[in-house]
């Protein structure tokens, strides 16, 4: 079961993290300080909106309310991340059906009826 929280940035660390093709690149990312509603504390290290977060700043979240140390970031923080690599990928899968139409098309067109 989730349970929203709102949080506030406390500080910012420095991480390096690899990337994809295996470079290091460094990024502020946010320790959130948030209170459950059974009032405990809990402080969290987010690394999925570094870079556009200050020190102050709220941010809402969810956590697993038996496992409180389970946090999200809510409201389209993290959709924003990972929802633009579903927009590249949406439309890639229309370019190439697209693309796979317009082949299909020229081998059907390219077909001519025998005449007498």
């Amino acid at each position: 079961q989730t349970t929203p929280a709102v949080g506030k940035v406390i500080a910012l660390r420095k991480l390096e993290i690899q990337q994809y093709d295996f470079t290091i690149i460094e990024k502020n990312c946010p320790i959130i300080r948030f209170q459950t509603t059974h009032g405990k504390v809990i402080e969290h290290l987010d690394e999925t909106v570094c870079n556009s977060s200050y020190v102050g700043k709220k941010i809402a979240v969810v956590y697993d309310a038996r496992n409180p140390r389970s946090v999200s970031i809510a409201n389209g923080a993290r959709f924003l991340v990972m929802g633009g690599w579903g927009a590249i990928g949406f439309v890639g899968c229309c370019l190439g059906l697209f693309g796979i139409g317009a082949l299909w098309n020229g081998l059907l067109g390219s077909v001519q009826p025998e005449s007498d």
